[in-house]
């Protein structure tokens, strides 16, 4: 996406605007955003090539790979190396309060992460999906460049705009 894809488009155009899960573009000219309840947000930084990225994870797109998926768009459409790559997974739901069927704990477990699960659980087996993404990423080969602002779920304790953007300078602070 570049800036000619959005013109006419602004913020109270957004109704209207193109959607998708996951964003690309190397435009200095636009800003990309995503907005969750309790899903994942992942921003994507290649500072070498000037790209940047966002996705919105449900736990059915961390299953089906829009992880994958964007980091692919960064090596085959704008030439990122993976090792340039960074990310940063927003605070999301954890795994205090997702807790799933066994029809869902099965896809996981299917993929290799039967790790992430409380089998311990009576009731519902919760899953610790923000370790899953973190795995999926580190699985995609963004080796010790993926930062997770918070492991704390978003159910259990609110973060402010405020600790999270502090904590987001801080960290892009010490790529430089």
């Amino acid at each position: 996406m570049d800036e000619k894809d959005l013109i006419g488009y602004d913020i109270f155009d957004e109704p209207n605007a193109p959607r998708a899960d996951g964003l690309i573009t190397n435009s200095s000219k636009i800003t990309l955003y995503n907005y969750a309840d309790d899903c994942a947000i992942c921003f994507f930084l290649d500072p070498i090539k000037k790209v940047i990225g966002c996705v919105h994870a449900s736990w059915k797109g961390s299953l089906l790979g829009i992880f994958e998926k964007e980091i692919r768009s960064f090596t085959t459409t704008y030439g990122s190396n993976k090792k340039d790559i960074v990310a940063v997974l927003a605070p999301s739901i954890g795994v205090d309060s997702f807790e799933v069927g066994d029809d869902c704990a099965e896809q996981f477990e299917k993929i290799g992460f039967s790790s992430c699960i409380n089998y311990k659980s009576y009731d519902k087996l919760p899953i610790n999906l923000p370790e899953i993404n973190r795995q999926i990423l580190l699985n995609c080969g963004l080796k010790k460049r993926i930062f997770m602002l918070s492991m704390t779920c978003v159910h259990i304790k609110m973060l402010s705009y405020f600790t999270v953007i502090v904590e987001v300078q801080s960290q892009i602070q010490e790529l430089t």
